[in-house]
C-alpha cells in the first residue's frame, strides 16, 4: 500500500475509477489509529491528511490527523504547560483559548477538504456516543465550504474536468458513515440487542440532522449525505481486535499463540459496508464524473 502526503501527490495509479475514503473523528491516546479495520496502520504524528493507495480495491485512503485526536491534544497541552514556564515569552504562546481557537480553525480546513475530495467519509469515534459538538462543527464546515465554493468552481472549470464539478465545485455529495469502536459491555456477546442498538442509534442520528439542517432533500447542497435505505452506523463488539485492552485479553491472546488454536477474525462490517458502497459507485460512474 502506498503512502504520501496530500501535499505531495505522486502519479499513484493510471486506473479510469477510483473511490476516494476519508477518515475522521476522534482517537483514544494509547490506540490513534481511528482507521481499523480499514488500515491495519497509519501514521498519526502530525496534524494533517495523510493519503494511503490500496491497488487491490482501486480505493484511496484519506486519513486525517487533528486536535480531535487525544494524542495530539495531549502535546498540546504539554507545549502550553513548557511554554507557561518560560520567563520570556509571548502571551499568547500559553493561552489555551489562542491555541484551541487556531486549532480547531486548521481542524475545520482539514474536513473541509476531506468532505470536498471524498465519496465516503467516516467519522470514528472511540465511545459508543455520539458528541453533539459535531453539529457546530459540521455547520461551520459547510459555511466554509460555500464561502471557497465560487473559487474551487472557477479551479475546476479552468482544469478541464467536465461533467457537474464546475458547478457544484467538488466530486459528489460524500455519504458519511459513523464508526463507533466500543460497544456497551452488556451487548457484546448479544449480536441481536447490538443490531437493534445500531439502527436505534441511526433513527436517532438522522433525527438530529435533520433537525439541525445538515442534511436536507437535495444533497448537491448539503455538506454530505445518509446511504438511503441502508445502514450507516457500524459499532465494534470486537474490543480485543487490536487493542488488548486489559489483562484477560492478553492472556487469552497468549492461550491461543501457545496452543496453536488460530483467533476468530475480527469484525470487519465496516470494511465489508465500504468497499460494497464503493464498489457501486465505480460502475456507476467514473472517477472524473459527479457520484450521485
Amino acid at each position: 500500500m502506498k503512502e504520501f502526503s496530500i501535499k505531495d501527490i505522486p502519479d499513484f495509479s493510471r486506473k479510469d475509477r477510483i473511490v476516494v475514503v476519508g477518515v475522521i473523528g476522534k482517537s483514544e491516546y494509547e490506540y490513534p489509529n481511528k482507521t481499523t479495520p480499514l488500515l491495519p496502520s497509519v501514521d498519526c504524528d502530525e496534524i494533517g491528511i495523510k493519503c494511503y493507495w490500496d491497488e487491490r480495491s482501486n480505493i484511496l485512503y484519506l486519513h486525517a490527523t487533528t486536535y480531535l485526536d487525544a494524542k495530539q491534544l495531549t502535546e498540546l497541552a504539554c507545549n502550553l504547560e513548557e511554554a507557561s514556564k518560560v520567563s520570556e515569552k509571548d502571551a499568547d504562546d500559553a493561552h489555551w483559548l489562542v491555541a484551541s481557537g487556531d486549532l480547531a480553525s486548521e481542524s475545520c480546513k482539514i474536513f473541509a477538504l476531506i468532505f470536498h475530495l471524498c465519496h465516503i467519509v467516516v467519522l470514528s469515534s472511540p465511545s459508543p456516543v455520539f458528541d453533539l459538538g459535531y453539529l457546530q462543527l459540521f455547520k461551520a464546515i459547510d459555511a466554509y465550504r460555500n464561502e471557497l465554493l465560487p473559487q474551487t468552481t472557477e479551479a475546476l472549470a479552468s482544469s478541464g474536468a467536465g461533467g457537474t464539478w464546475d458547478s457544484h465545485g467538488r466530486t459528489c455529495c460524500p455519504r458519511l458513515l459513523f464508526h463507533f469502536h466500543r460497544a456497551p459491555r452488556q451487548l457484546r456477546r448479544n449480536p441481536a440487542a447490538l443490531k437493534r442498538l445500531e439502527h436505534s442509534v441511526e433513527d436517532q442520528l438522522y433525527f438530529i440532522l435533520r433537525k439541525a439542517r445538515i442534511i436536507t432533500n437535495v444533497c448537491a447542497k448539503s455538506l454530505f449525505a445518509i446511504p438511503k435505505n441502508e445502514e450507516f452506523v457500524y459499532i465494534n463488539a470486537d474490543d480485543a481486535a487490536g487493542r488488548a485492552r486489559d489483562v484477560a485479553s492478553l492472556l487469552q491472546g497468549l492461550i491461543h499463540l501457545c496452543s496453536g488454536v488460530p483467533q476468530e477474525p475480527p469484525c470487519d462490517r465496516l470494511q465489508n459496508k465500504t468497499c460494497k458502497i464503493a464498489a457501486n459507485k465505480k460502475k456507476n460512474v467514473r472517477s472524473v464524473g459527479f457520484m450521485k
